[in-house]
């Protein structure tokens, strides 16, 4: 598995920053979270900037709204973040939310399925649409076509796309992460690492700043089970920490570097002792007991 870092959540540096603090933290590999100004500089800026710090961009993620959007705006929203990604060189992974529907019809996720698709098959064959499962943010919504993790495995692959399975968002509905990666290994391009917690906020930003997306061994997530599953399955795509501003202490210099650091050991530690628990013993060889 390639280690990588969403350095999305070091928000208020400058981008040439972020890719400094995730090279100093140990990893090579980072995930870009698309802006309308990262959008505007261009996917060659980002590729260029992240050569300059000693990191590839394994990928990125769809430049996010925190505003209501009409299917239109998201769907075309979109188109620019896949633009933007294909440009980037070395960029394989694009991760984007589906929209949500407040009457729960399965019609809105396809009628933007169909669009982002065509769009990418005209633009970039092989850039791959990574679609993340959502959260349980207990904020009045329905639930979606795509909750169930079988059946957003098995839209993905039927549209030619993958599944970017946050493991926090999984835990948040109750899900069982070693029993979500099995769901999801089949169509899996991208896995979001995080430990979380059992509290119920309500909206999906308190939900990401104060559950979900902890360092780990600040939450009571099973991450080292999910780890033997990964490994088990045969995933060797990009393993992405995913950490929210308020567990990197972004507001304190030299703190977010400090944890980050911290974090990799601990989950790169997790990562070889399930890879080795994988192998299978050599014929013929006596295993000690």
């Amino acid at each position: 598995m390639q280690l990588s870092i969403a350095v999305g959540a070091l928000m208020f540096y400058p981008l040439d920053a972020t890719l400094r603090i995730a090279r100093a933290a140990g990893v090579d590999a980072v995930e870009i979270m698309l802006s309308n100004r990262l959008q505007a500089d261009g996917g060659s800026s980002i590729a260029e900037r992240a050569r300059r710090a000693g990191v590839t961009v394994a990928s990125a993620h769809a430049a996010l709204s925190f505003r209501g959007e009409t299917l239109e705006e998201k769907t075309a929203s979109d188109m620019v973040s896949i633009r933007t990604a294909a440009a980037i060189e070395g960029c394989s992974v694009l991760v984007l939310h589906t929209p949500l529907d407040w009457n729960g019809r399965t019609s809105t996720v396809q009628h933007w399925l169909d669009a982002v698709v065509e769009f990418r098959e005209r633009l970039d064959p092989t850039l791959t649409l990574a679609i993340e499962n959502r959260a349980q943010n207990w904020d009045g919504m329905p639930d979606q076509w795509l909750d169930d993790l079988h059946r957003l495995s098995s839209v993905a692959g039927e549209w030619g796309a993958r599944v970017c399975l946050d493991l926090a968002h999984a835990a948040s509905f109750g899900f069982d992460l070693a029993t979500s990666i099995d769901a999801t290994s089949p169509a899996l391009a991208n896995v979001h690492l995080s430990d979380a917690c059992d509290r119920q906020l309500r909206g999906g930003a308190l939900n990401g700043l104060y559950r979900d997306h902890l360092l780990p061994g600040n939450g009571n997530l099973a991450l080292d089970d999910a780890m033997s599953q990964l490994s088990s399955s045969g995933y060797h795509g990009p393993l992405t920490l995913e950490f929210s501003p308020r567990s990197l202490a972004i507001w304190l210099p030299g703190v977010p570097q400090r944890r980050l650091r911290r974090a990799v050991g601990d989950v790169r530690a997790l990562v070889t002792a399930a890879e080795a628990a994988s192998v299978p013993p050599i014929a013929g060889r006596r295993q000690r007991i």
